[in-house]
């Protein structure tokens, strides 16, 4: 039987999400799909429940801009902190930080 979450637990997901927690530890703890709790986090379901709705940035971080977000994450800067300087999310931060230059280097989507 699918999981209908409450109103209170999609809000206290959206801050979770806003917080740094990524979308798949979110589906494994809530017992839903990451499909799912990307539908919620960014506003595609459930608006009318409240919480943080992460939009999707218009703005491409740079490779210069990921190389400076490297340097900042090297010296201790806090993933939030990097997260409001560049204008993303904190997950997003996370995954910038784990890829690979390699794949950056050779054009791969991030």
């Amino acid at each position: 039987m699918p999981v209908r979450l409450s109103d209170s637990q999609v809000v206290a997901l959206r801050q979770r999400y806003r917080n740094g927690t990524t979308q798949v530890e979110l589906a494994a703890q809530l017992g839903v799909s990451q499909s799912t709790v990307s539908s919620l986090v960014v506003g595609r379901a459930r608006v009318d429940a409240g919480g943080p709705i992460t939009h999707r940035s218009l703005q491409k971080l740079t490779d210069d801009d990921i190389t400076e977000l490297r340097r900042r994450a090297a010296e201790g800067t806090s993933v939030g902190a990097l997260a409001t300087r560049f204008g993303v999310t904190p997950p997003t931060v996370t995954r910038l930080l784990r890829v690979s230059e390699s794949r950056l280097d050779s054009g791969q989507a991030v």
